[in-house]
């Protein structure tokens, strides 16, 4: 299983001081794509879902974080795109 904590810690450690990163993460508000789902023959572990609450105990410890809005995952082939969140956050 995907340990966040750890990918926080991975992204502090090779972001330089001041350096930027733009994260674009699925939204709790999605309700599709949840769990698993099948992709061919195969079955894909769908990505965690976020609430705001959750990226602020997550990433405000260890970053700045300057904003943080709702966004779209705009596909060719799921109508409607799917709800997300994109960040901007400085490692201070």
């Amino acid at each position: 299983m995907f340990n966040h904590y750890e990918y926080v810690a991975s992204i502090k450690r090779i972001l330089r001081p001041g350096g930027t990163l733009l994260l674009k993460i699925m939204s709790s508000e999605e309700e599709r794509f949840v769990n698993y789902d099948k992709f061919g023959d195969k079955l894909i572990q769908m990505p965690y879902h976020f609430e705001k609450k959750q990226i602020l105990d997550l990433i405000s410890p260890h970053f700045g974080i300057e904003e943080i809005r709702d966004s779209f995952f705009y596909s060719s082939v799921f109508d409607p795109p799917a709800k997300a969140r994109f960040l901007i956050v400085r490692n201070t």
